[in-house]
């Protein structure tokens, strides 16, 4: 998670962490959960379509076996329960498969026609007109054209401060002279910075203790098993933390994945009293009209009864 450090042979220690990969992958991940199987596959597909420039037919034919080979079949076997959008999808494909020689106008209506189902917005926005899901994802084209500055050397948020790093990243919305929401960053609590000092102070000593070994017959070795020896202990102890946040992080996920299913369990049955209290109250109106049309009837016979006792 704590990516590369470098050391700086310098006073002012800096520590470079990367952790933008690291970021933009969670935030695509983050992205990816909330979709369903369809959606992936349509993504899927725009995103096989992207990677062709100036195509012949050809390149269409290819395209689209690779996008069989890849996704289609697989979703096809796992998913049967489809809905009316995923069904048209199919039968877009199955027409298409009865021309004998498609021409290539029929392959760009085809592909304008599959590409049109993929409907969410993508995160990460777009660099050089390219949607960020179909690039190389790296920090610096996160929402490059939306932010749409110039660049620049001097960036308006720090990287660092003191040499440690302060939780932004290298993306566009870092050099906009006020916050920006495409800007990607970590917030960092006590913890982090805790650790990101730990960090830096050991860098300060690997390199006080290189400075201190160069005389040494083996100084990379004595560096080595000095180094090793004092860290051991201390990178045990991250790793247990590491794997008990792990843990605790997955519970928490179960947990909300759970009281997501209840919620829309919920819904779903409240809908349905609502639904039979109405064909209730519907009924009952119903019965009243009943029993007051039955009442003015009983109130007819009996005032044509006392006319005729009477009479």
């Amino acid at each position: 998670m704590l990516g590369i450090c470098a050391q700086q042979n310098s006073k002012d220690v800096q520590n470079k962490m990367d952790f933008n990969s690291w970021t933009v992958k969670q935030k695509i991940q983050d992205f990816l959960q909330t979709l369903t199987s369809f959606e992936k596959l349509t993504i899927h597909f725009c995103q096989i379509a992207q990677k062709m420039k100036n195509p012949k037919n050809s390149d269409y034919q290819q395209a689209l076996q690779t996008f069989h080979n890849l996704h289609y079949h697989e979703f096809l076997y796992h998913n049967t329960h489809r809905t009316p959008e995923c069904r048209d999808f199919i039968q877009c494909l199955r027409e298409f498969e009865q021309i004998k020689k498609p021409k290539k106008t029929e392959y760009v209506e085809l592909f304008h026609t599959l590409q049109a189902f993929q409907k969410k917005q993508l995160p990460g926005g777009h660099y050089n007109k390219v949607p960020f899901m179909f690039t190389n994802r790296v920090a610096e084209q996160w929402f490059y054209d939306e932010v749409g500055i110039a660049k620049s050397k001097d960036q308006k948020y720090e990287l660092y401060e003191n040499g440690i790093w302060t939780g932004h990243t290298n993306c566009p919305a870092n050099n906009a002279s006020k916050p920006d929401q495409h800007l990607l960053q970590i917030e960092l609590n006590e913890k982090h910075k805790e650790t990101l000092l730990k960090l830096q102070k050991d860098n300060i000593q690997l390199h006080q203790d290189f400075v201190s070994h160069m005389e040494d017959e083996y100084p990379y070795k004595s560096i080595q098993m000095d180094y090793i020896q004092r860290n051991h202990a201390y990178v045990r102890n991250l790793n247990e933390k590491y794997e008990q946040l792990k843990h605790s992080y997955e519970q928490l996920h179960e947990q909300h994945r759970e009281l997501k299913n209840m919620f829309t369990l919920n819904q779903q049955l409240n809908h349905c009293q609502f639904d039979e209290i109405n064909n209730l109250r519907y009924t009952l109106e119903m019965k009243n009209r009943e029993v007051a049309y039955k009442d003015n009837e009983l109130h007819y016979f009996k005032n044509s009864f006392k006319r005729v006792r009477y009479a």
